[in-house]
């Protein structure tokens, strides 16, 4: 079956108005990323009874690995990784030597600060993630998730 944008809109599923539409009802989600996903999955219909299971299965997993979700895997380290790819900062020298990393650090402070924090957050999500993909493929996980996580 597909369901098009008009069928969408007349049944209200999406009404962002609405507090009582079926979109917020099913939305959990904590970031306007992962709600703009959810919106994306749920628009678009899935065409067989091995796609449905799929998804059927990969919820419960999920559900079931609850937690085990990294901690150091927050809404404030993704907000963080975010800014940092927004920041216009100096070039930061490509062959750093100590001298030209004492003088990037000295006349660059803003900068230098900024990289310095967001690496270590960085660094704290792809610790969590390889964690994550580690737990979810550790049991057999169904093949919309491998997909996902692959």
């Amino acid at each position: 079956m597909e369901i098009d944008k008009t069928t969408l809109n007349d049944s209200s599923f999406f009404d962002p108005e609405n507090d009582y539409s079926i979109f917020s009802k099913l939305d959990f989600t904590q970031t306007i990323g992962g709600r703009e996903m959810l919106r994306h999955f749920f628009s678009r219909s899935l065409n067989s009874v091995e796609a449905i299971t799929g998804v059927q299965q990969t919820i419960k997993t999920i559900l079931e690995k609850k937690g085990h979700w990294p901690q150091m895997i927050t809404n404030g380290t993704l907000m963080v990784i975010q800014k940092f790819y927004e920041a216009n900062i100096d070039q930061i020298p490509s062959h750093p030597s100590a001298t030209s990393a004492y003088s990037y650090k000295l006349f660059h402070a803003p900068d230098f600060s900024l990289v310095k924090y967001s690496t270590s957050h960085c660094f704290d999500f792809i610790i969590g993630m390889l964690q994550l993909t580690y737990d979810y493929f550790l049991y057999d996980a169904p093949a919309p998730l491998k997909n996902i996580l692959i």
